[in-house]
């Protein structure tokens, strides 16, 4: 899986910034680029950039670990700049956000930290009043919209939902048959993917399971079945 990001410096140079889970790449126009070879970049990772203030942010894969580059500079890592989600004992699954705050996916619950400026080490600070007590079962159900992230959510009770967060204040909307549906996945659930588009005016977050594909309506809050003709 490879994932990227838009980098735009404080002078407004624009760049994109490519993982695979091993390598990083940033990339001046579609065909130029630089490889990250910083010592000190984390790898392998979770293929997911996040930018923020001028920074990107990687999670070191295995770990609890956020690692951040250097101020404006997306190809320089300096050791000892990293920060642990560590309110809850479960790994970082993913990363993504919300406004101005970074979200630390892990597989039992989720974590909220910001751009605190601190002189030394990671620029982050954790959001300690504001977490859940759910993570994800498959980090490509992560989704970003322009108002929430949206997630096959995972507890240590067992059995899965769906979930929102909008900033802190997360909401279920999954019913009995998508939870169904999610458990009758199995083993193969870590590999779910979803994602956003508006049909016909509606907002929708579609889920892709082995041979189901299950969409929820924002507008309508319902949850319907998408097939093709064929069956």
């Amino acid at each position: 899986t490879v994932g990227f990001t838009e980098f735009v410096s404080s002078t407004g140079a624009v760049s994109l910034v490519l993982l695979d889970g091993t390598d990083g790449y940033v990339f001046s126009d579609s065909t130029t680029y630089t490889k990250i070879t910083d010592a000190n970049f984390p790898t392998p990772h979770v293929p997911v950039p996040i930018f923020i203030d001028a920074y990107i942010f990687v999670a070191k894969q295995g770990t609890a670990d956020i690692y951040n580059s250097n101020l404006d500079d997306p190809l320089t890592w300096t050791a000892g700049d990293f920060i642990s989600a560590e309110m809850y004992p479960d790994l970082i699954v993913t990363l993504t956000k919300n406004n101005n705050y970074i979200y630390a996916v892990g597989s039992s619950s989720v974590e909220y930290l910001y751009d605190v400026a601190n002189a030394t080490g990671s620029p982050l600070g954790r959001h300690d009043s504001a977490v859940q007590q759910f993570g994800t079962a498959a980090r490509d159900s992560v989704v970003q919209t322009e108002v929430e992230v949206i997630m096959i959510g995972e507890t240590n009770n067992g059995g899965h939902t769906v979930w929102t967060i909008d900033g802190f204040k997360a909401t279920e909307i999954g019913i009995p048959a998508v939870k169904s549906a999610l458990l009758a996945e199995g083993s193969a659930l870590p590999n779910a993917q979803a994602f956003c588009i508006r049909v016909s005016g509606q907002k929708c977050y579609v889920i892709c399971l082995t041979n189901r594909t299950l969409v929820y309506s924002f507008d309508t809050k319902m949850w319907h079945e998408w097939s093709t003709g064929s069956g």
